[in-house]
Parts: C-alpha cells; structure tokens; sequence
C-alpha cells in the first residue's frame, strides 16, 4: 500500500473518533483551523531548512483547557498539523518553548528556584504530549539559563508596564504644521523611546517597533485637532504592533508572548542571517499573525561604489542579481509542500463531511 494510503487511513480513523461528537460548526472552525496551521508550516518550509515550531502560550492553554469545548477544538486541529508533519512532511521539525511560553503558562511569575524553572518547562512540554512530535527549548540551553530568563522576564515586564501606563497619561497634543510641511508623527515618536532602555530579555529593537508605535497613533489622534491637520502615520502596520500589547486594570502588561514570539521569529531578520535553522511562530491570534506575515519578507541586494579595487567585479555582481531570480529556489521548494498540503487537507474535508453526513443521516 502506498504510505499516503497508509496516511489518509490513519488520519481518518484517529479524527473520526475524537471528532464524533462535534457539531457542524466545530467541524468548520475545525476545517478552518487546520488549513491555517498547514498554510503556516509551508510559509516556513518554503525556505528548505529544519524547522522550530516556536509555541506561544495560548497553544499551550488549549491543551491545558481541553475539556472547554471552544479550547479542545483548538488543541485537536494543532493536533491535525502535527500528524500532518509526521506523515507528509520530509522536513525535519520540532516544537519549541521559550522562556516566555514557560514564565505565561506558569502564571507570569518567576520561578523559586533553578528546579521549579525546569519542573515548568517539563509540564509545558508534557501538555505537547499528545502532538507525538519532539519538543525542545529556544533562547535557553539548560535549567540555570531558563531559570535566570524567567526572572529577567519579570523585571523587564514590570519596566514595560511602567512605561505603557505612562503613555496612557501623557497628553501627545503637537502641532504638526512646519510652514507648508508636516511633521511626521513616527519622527515624534522616536523621540521619546528611552536609548537605554533596562532591558534582560526583551530585544531593544521590538520593544522600540512596538512602543513607537502606540505613541505615533496618539500624536496622530491628539493632534489631528490642532489646526485641522491629517497627520501621515505608517498605517496598518502601527495599527497592527500597537495591538500587541494591552495594559489591563491591574496594572499588568498583556502582549509580552506576542513581543516574544515576533523577536524570535521574524522570518525577514532570519532570512538576512543565513541561518540553517527556521524559527516559526505558531498561533491563532490574527493580529499578531498580521504582524508577524508583515515581517515574513525576503529581500536581496547588491552596490558598486567607485575607485575601488574591485569595482568591476562589485558592478558584475549587480548586473547578475539584476538579471537574476533569487527567490527562485523558495518558490520551487515550496511547490514540493504544496500538492502533500492538498492531500492531507483533502482528507481532513473528508473526515468532517463524513462525520456531517452521518449526522444527517
């Protein structure tokens, strides 16, 4: 029998049997789900390297939460994605945890001790169990590290909330005119993100990309009604970081996995780097997938400066990248996925068309 035969019939029997008693809608969002996971994985396959499927903790609590409906359902099609890599994929891939999905999942606290971090981190992965795909730790090598991570990220969560509330209660009112010019409200902005910002954990760059963000929007709406202006903002993408974050009632900072999931897993600083390994992050939450897609680019470039010794060959390289298809290999490593995709969502259909069907009848 052919080993996609052996496949499909074991993705039948297996979702079958734990999709009996879902209703048609479930069976949709289900359907949906999975074709959003696997569209996912080959964004990250199409550059031809091993892959880590970085977990954000909302991913996590589905698992945790599993006898809540809404959240089973949401387990089960992460489930799907896995036996789908399993089965179809020739690509090697593992789950992956960071400090950050261990410090949310254990309540946003630090641990006690070095044990305690690594007692976390191993029921993290335990509630992955069902996935039967390996999973290891990303940004931490061993207990100590993780241990000393989880208090950094606490130190720097309490910092970044200081900040967000301090945001909320500033008046961001600025007159925008410069004679027949307007001043850029992103230009502002920058001007009152900290250079020396304490930070342990979090990555400057990010924290600067978000926070600036949120203030652009502020300067942008404040100061709209002065002189009747229409201040020029980066659009959908400041709209997009600053819902990020939120600073809820308490005080508290929510958002801080988002921050994390982006500065690990940005595909185009990946892309720049040469890795040999890919970082992708794994969510349903579509602001931050918007986000993170905004970041998925891939860009080449090449220059010639004159008088130098190797002029001639620097403006040969150009003229060959000009005339060039750099992006060629993703694109064909791509196809390679993309008929194994077909399949296995074809099968996915066919569960929950038969499982309807059978309730109908």
């Amino acid at each position: 029998m052919h080993i996609h035969n052996e496949a499909i019939n074991a993705v039948h029997q297996e979702f079958e049997i734990r999709l009996a008693d879902a209703t048609d809608e479930e069976l949709s969002e289900f359907l949906a789900l999975v074709r959003w996971l696997v569209r996912l994985y080959e964004s990250g396959y199409e550059l031809g390297h091993p892959l880590f499927l970085v977990v954000d903790n909302s991913i996590l609590q589905d698992f945790k939460q599993g006898h809540k409906r809404g959240r089973a359902i949401r387990a089960l099609a992460y489930i799907a994605l896995c036996r789908f890599i399993a089965l179809w994929s020739d690509r090697k891939t593992c789950l992956a945890l960071s400090p950050m999905a261990v410090y949310e999942a254990g309540g946003r606290k630090p641990a006690d001790s070095v044990a305690e971090a690594w007692e976390r981190f191993e029921e993290a992965g335990q509630l992955l169990a069902e996935t039967e795909l390996p999973v290891t730790g990303v940004r931490f090598t061993d207990p100590k590290m993780l241990y000393e991570s989880l208090l950094d990220i606490h130190d720097d969560a309490d910092y970044l909330a200081v900040f967000a509330a301090q945001i909320e209660e500033m008046d961001w009112r600025h007159d925008l005119r410069m004679g027949n010019l307007l001043r850029i409200p992103h230009s502002l902005a920058m001007e009152y993100i900290p250079g020396d910002m304490p930070l342990k954990y979090f990555n400057p760059f990010y924290v600067t990309d978000v926070f600036s963000s949120r203030i652009e929007l502020r300067i942008a709406k404040q100061s709209a009604e002065i002189g009747n202006v229409k201040p020029v903002t980066a659009g959908s993408f400041s709209v997009a970081m600053d819902k990020l974050i939120k600073l809820e009632k308490k005080g508290a900072l929510k958002g801080l996995g988002d921050l994390d999931l982006l500065q690990i897993c940005d595909i185009r600083r990946q892309y720049h780097q040469k890795q040999d390994y890919i970082f992708l992050g794994q969510t349903y939450d579509r602001g931050l997938a918007d986000v993170m897609n905004q970041h998925h680019v891939y860009s080449c470039s090449a220059s010639a400066k004159g008088g130098e010794p190797d002029t001639d060959e620097q403006i040969r390289k150009m003229v060959q990248l000009m005339f060039s298809k750099p992006f060629q290999e993703i694109d064909r490593t791509r196809e390679q996925i993309q008929p194994r995709s077909k399949e296995f969502l074809g099968c996915i259909f066919d569960v929950c068309a038969n499982l309807s069907r059978r309730r109908q009848g």
